[in-house]
């Protein structure tokens, strides 16, 4: 009795009837239509969840603190007074040596072989690039000199 029932649930039946088919058309379509309706439904959450989350990547901190700081009670570095110290300390060495070296060879004969190299390594200075940036230092040190003691002697 094939074909024979109207219902093909109730029945064990592989084919439904002829006459159940367009009710059958209609559920199919139904359920097609909620399947593709509920398919986009979840693309569009899909996608706003991937937005979200992109969107939560962005407002995080790139840091996370771990303990508050403290604010320290006493300064341990840097050591200023050190820094200071060892700075001068050296700049006097350094400048007493200069002064010494330049009197003992002004002091030397014109034909002592230290006074000769000391010479050359002078003239050869003075063509580098570094000698023009220095004379023009010392040309701008010499003219603010002049106008802070115009300014001085004006005023007193």
């Amino acid at each position: 009795m094939r074909g024979s029932s109207s219902a093909p649930d109730n029945s064990t039946e592989l084919m439904p009837s002829f006459a159940a088919l367009p009710r059958l058309g209609v559920t199919y379509l139904n359920l097609w239509r909620e399947n593709k309706i509920l398919n986009a439904v979840f693309e569009v959450l899909t996608q706003q969840l991937e937005l979200s989350r992109v969107e939560e990547a962005k407002e995080l901190p790139t840091v996370r603190v771990l303990d508050r700081p403290n604010v320290a009670e006493l300064r341990v570095r840097p050591r200023r007074k050190m820094i200071v110290l060892v700075s001068c300390l050296l700049s006097l060495i350094f400048s007493v040596s200069w002064i010494l070296v330049r009197e003992k060879v002004r002091g030397l004969d014109d034909q002592h072989p230290l006074k000769s190299l000391c010479m050359e390594m002078a003239e050869n200075f003075g063509r580098s690039r570094y000698a023009a940036w220095v004379r023009t230092a010392r040309l701008l040190l010499l003219r603010e000199r002049e106008r802070f003691g115009s300014r001085r002697g004006n005023r007193s």
